[in-house]
């Protein structure tokens, strides 16, 4: 042990090699020899000790965790799954080891001699602060506040000396008193920081504004703005719907972006989160710009780690459990999946779909329990098919309702169009099992979002509990509010609570029904749109999107009379994206938002991060006036079909999409007004037609 403190490795494998010969099956010598061989590989071959911690895990034989040497075995594999970014693989081996880790850290520094562990490098303090910072980086907020509180209640942080103690240069001895075995007030105060910082992540996480705000401020008032600070108020000031404050914070310091210590460069980081921030802002093409500085400047921090240890190897390759031989601080450093991923959005947003299609494509192999990346993929599928509804508004979509004339003199005839359903009609079918941007794949994509929501891998949150009982009020602890949530994991965002699942269920409802019309699936459209309906919690747009959806099925199944109920305009009040219980919020309920968030603060934008057709409700309910039009056509009702018409070209404003044009010349040729058609011509498609008819 002492040489492997002097970092002679070399003779302590001699040592341990001569002890291998004597005591060959003693795990304690074998788990030694394993860290003692990293360490001489200066901590890159990390795949060789992952085997060999495996190795000797099979040789144990022991699934009782309060063995030291099993725990540690787990211990040392759950840090290399994190470093590799396997969260929920270093999650599933740490769990083994929770339920004892408080009498693990009061037992690991005596056998610490017999058997050594490679996380003071990267956890200076002890297993518990790891475990709390798996938590949180596991997108775990709940498990790790009620860990914190279990620290402070059972006193570890106090108490239990840290592990890097027994080896590499060890604690001062100001800081660890021997007779008492406690550590100084200064440690207690460093902890305790710390555990304000992993508080304050968690409380963002889960959106406890008012906690994040107390907790915060004991971080500002004991060590004033730091870089880990700033980005956590940035976070803060994003999550209350202040964008523009939480880029002046980043803004405010720009000197301490340029210190690095290890790990993910900062800049990344910084540009990462001025991406994200213009992106809640309305401005997609600016957060795209920060976003490629962010793609480069991981780029140039992964060459330089290519260019330090002469290995090439892929970032993908983690996904894969294939390390590359970098130190193991630096094998989380690069943050290419996160970036690729906050790239497809941000191109979604911006209108290149085939582009966000393919970068969303590549994060799904990381990010495969996302239901809203599954979605973000139906949906560029979609927007490649079809952009926008205001297509049909453009002059070229006019311009097909007359085709072309024939004949001439008094034998001269106009050919009527085929009508804009020729540009949905899906010619070649393809397999939906092939990862490209096309409707069958969107149906697979839509299929996994709905298993992903219905999977049993969701967190029962219990907020009921204090999170310092032990604490005062002076230092700006408050216990949780009264309530329980449900939140879906969607990595590598935040998980979502009960009211976004319920958002995000809508929304694919909503697009698994337009893919099922678009497929031909009629009764499959009719039960997506009746489901969702049926939702407790639906929006105004979806609820309007559903009434039409229905009623396209229902006439493709000739059920006119059914459908003819369902496309009521007076029905539709409100075609917003939140719902009604969210977008009128009571009294009492808008004055402590307006309280919380302050006279200076712009209230919380609840618009449409797109731009939709169609935008406003008098709209709306002029398209859905013309299809009721369209609906009394088909029955054979013409009078009541032109009525409709008419009151759905004053709703639907101009220019008049280019449906209406041919319903108005099928109207009025089914009635036999022929010169009503020949006037309408000559009015809105004067280069094809004849003088007028008076």
């Amino acid at each position: 042990m002492n040489e492997f403190k002097c970092r002679n490795y070399v003779i302590c494998l001699a040592l341990l090699d001569s002890l291998c010969t004597t005591r060959s099956h003693d795990h304690k010598v074998m788990l030694n020899k394993a860290v003692a061989e990293y360490y001489k590989s200066n901590l890159t071959k990390a795949n060789d000790f992952r085997l060999a911690l495996n190795d000797i895990s099979s040789k144990v034989n022991s699934d009782e965790v309060y063995d030291v040497t099993q725990s540690l075995l787990l211990y040392n594999l759950a840090i290399l799954h994190y470093h590799s970014r396997q969260y929920q693989a270093a999650y599933s081996v740490m769990e083994k080891v929770i339920p004892v880790i408080v009498d693990l850290c009061k037992t690991m520094c005596p056998a610490l001699p017999a058997c050594t562990t490679i996380a003071g490098s990267f956890f200076p303090y002890e297993p518990t602060y790891f475990v709390c910072d798996l938590h949180v980086t596991a997108l775990q907020p709940d498990k790790a506040l009620a860990f914190l509180s279990q620290i402070e209640n059972d006193g570890v942080s106090s108490d239990a000396r840290p592990i890097s103690s027994d080896r590499d240069e060890g604690l001062k001895e100001d800081t660890w008193n021997s007779r008492t075995g406690a550590l100084s007030q200064d440690k207690r105060d460093s902890w305790k920081f710390v555990i304000y910082q992993y508080r304050t992540r968690c409380y963002l996480m889960l959106k406890l504004i008012k906690l994040a705000k107390s907790s915060l401020k004991v971080l500002l008032s004991s060590t004033g703005m730091t870089v880990g600070i700033m980005f956590l108020k940035s976070q803060f000031e994003l999550v209350r719907g202040n964008c523009q404050k939480a880029a002046r914070v980043l803004n405010s310091a720009p000197d301490l972006l340029t210190s690095q210590t290890g790990g993910t460069p900062l800049l990344v980081m910084y540009y990462n989160d001025m991406a994200v921030i213009h992106l809640h802002m309305r401005k997609p093409n600016l957060a795209l710009h920060y976003l490629r500085e962010a793609v480069e400047r991981n780029s140039a921090y992964e060459n330089e780690i290519r260019r330090i240890f002469g290995k090439e190897s892929d970032a993908s390759d983690l996904s894969r459990g294939i390390l590359p031989e970098w130190p193991l601080q630096s094998l989380s450093g690069s943050q290419y999946c996160t970036l690729v991923y906050n790239l497809g959005i941000t191109l979604l947003h911006c209108g290149h779909f085939q582009r966000a299609f393919d970068c969303l494509l590549e994060s799904v192999q990381l990010y495969g329990t996302n239901p809203r990346l599954w979605l973000r993929l139906a949906e560029c599928c979609a927007m490649v098919h079809r952009q926008s509804n205001e297509e049909d508004r453009q002059l070229s979509k006019k311009m097909e309702v007359i085709e072309r004339s024939v004949g001439s003199g008094v034998h001269r005839k106009l050919v009527i169009g085929c009508g804009l359903g020729k540009d949905h009609i899906n010619s070649t079918v393809e397999s939906g099992a092939m990862p490209m941007a096309t409707m069958e794949f969107a149906q697979l994509c839509l299929d996994n979002a709905l298993s992903c929501l219905d999977s049993p891998n969701k967190i029962s949150y219990d907020v009921t509990a204090p999170i310092n009982s032990t604490s005062s009020k002076q230092d700006g602890d408050v216990r949780m509010p009264q309530s329980s949530s449900i939140f879906v994991q969607a990595p590598p965002g935040n998980p979502l609570p009960a009211e976004e699942v319920a958002n995000l269920r809508c929304s694919i409802l909503a697009l698994k029904s337009y893919v099922s019309l678009y497929h031909h699936d009629y009764l499959v459209a009719l039960a997506y749109a009746e489901e969702l309906l049926r939702q407790p919690r639906v929006s105004g747009a979806h609820k309007y999107l559903a009434h039409m959806y229905k009623a396209e099925a229902l006439v493709a199944l000739d059920r006119i009379g059914d459908a003819i109920q369902n496309l009521n305009p007076d029905n539709i009040t409100d075609i917003g994206v939140t719902p009604s219980a969210e977008s009128s919020p009571s009294p009492v309920e808008r004055s402590d938002k307006n309280s919380e968030r302050g006279n200076s603060e712009p209230p919380e934008d609840k618009r449409a991060a797109y731009p939709w057709s169609p935008k406003d409700l008098t709209q709306a309910k002029g398209i859905m006036t013309y299809n009721l039009a369209a609906a009394y056509a088909i029955r054979g009702d013409y009078e009541k079909a032109s009525l409709y018409l008419s009151k759905s070209k004053t709703l639907a404003g101009m220019p008049l999409p280019a449906h209406m044009y041919y319903l108005k010349i099928y109207l009025e040729l089914m009635q036999g007004h022929r010169k009503n058609v020949q006037n309408f011509i000559k009015d809105n498609f004067g280069h094809m037609a004849v003088n007028r008819l008076v």
